[in-house]
């Protein structure tokens, strides 16, 4: 799964590149025996739960920005 994440170094969303040579630090200093198994997958959870909030985050501004447009609109009415 590695290759898939070292695939996205060349990206062009600079955001994912940048997420993706964390990973690949991570990844690399829990090969060199830097960092426990235990905390590979701590920093591994934290990025994607962080992604996870972000995405419903994102879901829940754009509802918000719906339901405000769409009250406003109720007012004109």
């Amino acid at each position: 799964m590695i290759k898939e994440v070292q695939a996205l170094l060349d990206c062009e969303d600079e955001e994912v590149a940048a997420k993706a040579d964390e990973v690949c630090m991570i990844h690399a200093a829990y090969e060199e025996g830097a960092i426990t198994k235990e905390m590979y997958v701590e920093l591994l959870e934290d990025i994607k739960n962080t992604y996870e909030v972000q995405a419903h985050g994102d879901d829940m501004k754009f509802k918000s920005m719906l339901v405000t447009g769409v009250y406003g609109i109720l007012q004109v009415v």
